[in-house]
């Protein structure tokens, strides 16, 4: 079984939706994966209310997706689920991966880079639809047949 793990920096937004639409897609699918997610910066954030971001309940909402995991908070990225995963999924590889390789220098494994900027820099639907996208083609390429 595969370990995909998502990464942004709150693990409140961008890595959450992936986290919910890679387990969807994947029980549509009968694809049997294991899926976590973490952030990168200072965690519990005062500026992210609650366990998951409204935005990312609004759009799992709008393609009916009942969340799996939004009941719990937003966790920081630590070495024991990082090294675990088979592949380390990065949202926003310009934001995130230097920061990542400062935060985790010995890890060896497979690094996807996505471009899904944060909130504040790209659109809400922009956002989300190119998590949507990749989540899609990821699980595509890894599970092909």
């Amino acid at each position: 079984m595969k370990k995909l793990y998502f990464v942004c920096m709150g693990n409140y937004y961008r890595s959450r939706l992936a986290e919910e639409l890679a387990l969807h897609y994947a029980a549509q699918k009968g694809i049997e994966i294991s899926v976590d997610s973490g952030g990168l910066s200072h965690i519990p954030n005062p500026n992210h209310p609650g366990t998951i971001a409204k935005a990312t309940l609004y759009y799992l909402q709008q393609k009916n997706i009942t969340p799996v995991n939004a009941g719990r908070f937003p966790k920081n990225c630590i070495a024991a689920d990082v090294y675990a995963a088979d592949i380390v999924i990065l949202t926003d590889s310009d934001e995130q991966h230097q920061l990542f390789l400062q935060q985790f220098p010995d890890f060896t494994g497979e690094i996807v880079h996505w471009y899904a900027r944060d909130i504040q820099f790209d659109s809400f639907i922009t956002t989300t639809e190119r998590i949507d996208n990749s989540v899609r083609q990821l699980l595509e390429e890894l599970f092909r047949g």
